[in-house]
């Protein structure tokens, strides 16, 4: 089956992503990132987007709303129109041959959806074609297909997808959008928290490929022959088991037939000893039979010597004259019985020494049959022996199985054999050990070669990545030199970039210069400059803050409108609830042509002598209370008075002041001064009585030269006091 997974996925000029690239691991791709860093932007716009082609919101992104559409992707920056590109690359596990899918849009702004192209080309996006002008701007749908070829490209999107299930994965029409939607349905917010288990299966069922029935006669039999198997499986453990049982006892039968046949051989060498032992015995006796043997053999020789000498000399007796003598015949008798018993005395001994010379045969025949034996023995010990000999390797000739020193020359030969084999012994130990030294350094080198080979495949692989890094580090030094050319003067952003560029160069080099120290050196001036900067911005900013602060305070005061009374003259004893009437300040204001610094030091003048909170009465003095009232002046009620008493008839109050209880607003006064008319009429709800509350935060200097000024106005033109 044609299997192909993705490898690349590409954004341009949407949302936040100018130029976008991202890689997939194995056909598995992670996105990481705090919330609003487009992650779930990127999936929109890719999945399913560039497997479908369709862009309605709900099927880009679940969460989103209706107004989050394609093309405020494309708009995103603000601009009147916008070419933007999503790509998806492919590459066939087997073969490695590449496949790129995509679609290009097109937003205006008068228009309400983008145009839409779609192509399934050959090739990698940035090897094999591009998406992007030689000066970095998305391509139009006409150099597209000037770069990949018109047939490549698809106008509809039901064209594209049934170009890309033709290419890419072969399931048919319905079984591509049953993919699809399970892609959809996977995506789906919140899956789990309403999970319908029917829907899903049915879901899952519609996007999945569908079981092989080949498969599933497969997986049906292979479970009828699991009984069999499990069977078979019972039969074989049982089989080893009983052959484990088997081993253990034949283990023993072998190590019982074993010390068996050593303790024979054990035997067979004491008896071959003790056969050596009496071959050596017999030996000895053969050899001392030997010797009897001659001996009877010369007694028995000169015993026959002694009998012919008898006979002769009985011959020679007979012969003789004096035989013949009669007078000798007695003489002759006795010396013929004397030789008689003498010849039968050496009859007897013959006959004794005969017996003696035929048991000395027999027992010669005997010791000869014994010997022959005993040769014949010691020719089989012999051959015994060369056949040990041979077969234990030990050097012996046929000489060697001579009697005259046998014993030392084979306890030599054992003695020498055994050394050898204590030799042959040490030698295949060390022998032994040397393999094994020898296979553990074979390991060992085989081990160092792959240590030798990974780390110069590492150095490789790490000389490749310094060389990129180094390439990608000039080309993001040259962005950012471009980027912040205004930071430092042409010289210097020159000299810093140059700097940068042979430190990256010799970068590793533990005698070279660090990029922090050349950054440092030459920012450093420039850095404390900013720093300055930033430190008399924020100073700056801390003195606007309290300046805005004090502003907004003044602001909130005067907005409430509120004036707070003046303290108490000490002269006032009486108290004045209950009473009608209210103090001065309250029921005037200063007239509309009184600057402020006059205004201040009017104030100032009345609250001196204690007229600031002087009582004023709706007529007349107040009479005995021990305070200070006012009553109207000789002119009687004027404008102003009609004007309080129309307030207070209206129910109109001042606003924003504290009023003491019983206080009823009372009429003005008028005050004439250097033929100037100052007119204090009642304080209504507008702003002017603000005025006379910051007056009395005025200069006190001020106050003082305008106090003596103004008295006599004020004795002049208020009301009088009590």
């Amino acid at each position: 089956m044609t299997r192909f997974q993705p490898t690349r996925a590409g954004i341009i000029n949407m949302w936040d992503y100018r130029d976008e690239e991202f890689c997939f691991a194995g056909g598995w791709l992670v996105l990481r990132g705090p919330n609003g860093s487009g992650k779930t932007k990127a999936l929109e716009v890719l999945f399913p987007f560039v497997l479908d082609g369709r862009i309605d919101p709900k099927r880009l992104n679940p969460f989103a709303a209706e107004d989050r559409t394609m093309k405020s992707n494309l708009l995103f920056r603000g601009g009147e129109n916008a070419v933007g590109y999503v790509w998806l690359e492919l590459r066939h596990r087997g073969t490695g041959e590449a496949v790129t899918i995509g679609v290009g849009l097109h937003a205006q702004k008068h228009r309400d959806a983008p145009v839409r192209w779609h192509f399934v080309a050959d090739g990698r996006v940035g090897e094999d074609f591009s998406l992007i002008t030689g000066d970095d701007r998305p391509m139009t749908r006409r150099q597209l297909a000037e770069e990949i070829g018109e047939p490549s490209l698809h106008a509809s999107p039901t064209d594209y997808r049934a170009a890309i299930d033709q290419r890419l994965f072969g399931l048919g029409r319905e079984r591509y959008e049953q993919l699809l939607t399970l892609i959809l349905t996977l995506r789906r917010p919140q899956l789990a928290k309403n999970l319908d288990p029917a829907k899903l299966s049915d879901t899952l069922t519609d996007g999945l490929r569908p079981v092989d029935d080949d498969l599933i006669a497969e997986a049906a039999r292979s479970f009828d022959d699991m009984e069999a198997v499990a069977i078979t499986l019972e039969g074989l453990t049982a089989a080893d088991e009983a052959t484990r049982t088997f081993l253990a006892s034949y283990t023993t039968y072998l190590r019982t037939h074993a010390r068996s046949a050593a303790d024979a051989l054990t035997r067979r060498r004491e008896t071959s000893a003790q056969r050596r032992t009496e071959l050596a015995s017999d030996i000895t006796a053969l050899a001392s039979a030997e010797t009897e043997q001659a001996q009877a053999q010369a007694r028995w020789q000169e015993a026959e010597n002694a009998l012919a000498g008898l006979r002769a000399r009985r011959d020679q007796l007979k012969s003789s004259s004096a035989y013949k003598a009669v007078e000798q015949l007695a003489d002759l008798e006795r010396l013929v019985r004397t030789n008689e018993q003498t010849a039968a005395d050496a009859a007897a001994e013959l006959a004794r020494r005969s017996a003696a010379t035929a048991r000395g045969r027999a027992d010669l025949e005997q010791a000869a049959a014994v010997l022959a034996d005993l040769e014949s023995a010691v020719s089989r010990t012999a051959a015994e022996l060369a056949d040990h000999a041979a077969a234990a390797g030990i050097g012996w000739q046929t000489a060697d199985a001579e009697a005259d020193g046998f014993t030392e020359r084979a306890g030599a030969r054992v003695t020498a054999r055994l050394e050898a084999v204590r030799a042959i012994r040490a030698a295949l130990e060390s022998h032994r050990r040397a393999e094994h030294a020898r296979d553990l350094a074979r390991l060992a080198l085989d081990r160092a070669l792959e240590a030798v080979t990974a780390a110069e495949q590492a150095e490789q692989a790490a000389a490749d990545a310094v060389a990129t890094a180094r390439a990608d580090g000039q080309a993001a030094l040259a962005r950012w030199a471009a980027d912040h050319a205004g930071v430092l003067d042409e010289t210097a952003m020159r000299e810093l970039t140059e700097g940068l560029s042979v430190a990256i160069e010799v970068f590793g080099d533990p005698e070279a210069a660090t990029l922090e120290s050349l950054f440092t050196g030459a920012t450093a001036t420039a850095e404390q400059a900013v720093r300055d900067q930033q430190a008399r911005l924020r100073a700056e900013r801390s003195t606007a803050q309290a300046e805005r602060d004090r502003v907004a305070e003044e602001r909130d005061r005067i907005a409430a409108e509120r004036d707070d009374a003046p303290p108490a003259h000490p002269g006032r004893t009486a108290d004045r609830p209950g009473r009608d009437g209210a103090p001065l300040w309250r029921p005037v204001r200063f007239a509309d042509d009184v600057d402020e610094t006059r205004a201040a030091a009017i104030e100032a003048a009345l609250e001196a002598p204690g007229m600031l909170d002087a009582w004023v009465t709706p007529a007349g003095p107040y009479g005995p209370h021990r305070d200070r009232s006012g009553y109207p002046g000789p002119g009687g009620p004027g404008p102003c008075t009609r004007r309080a008493r129309e307030d207070r008839e209206a129910g109109g109050r001042d606003h924003g002041r504290d009023e003491e209880p019983g206080v009823e607003q009372g009429p003005c006064s008028t005050m004439r001064r250097d033929d100037r008319e100052v007119l204090l009429t009642r304080c209504g709800p507008d702003r002017e009585q603000d005025r006379v509350r910051g007056a009395r935060r005025a200069d006190q200097g001020t106050q003082d030269e305008e106090r003596g000024r103004d008295r006599d106005a004020v004795s002049h033109g208020c009301p009088s006091s009590g």
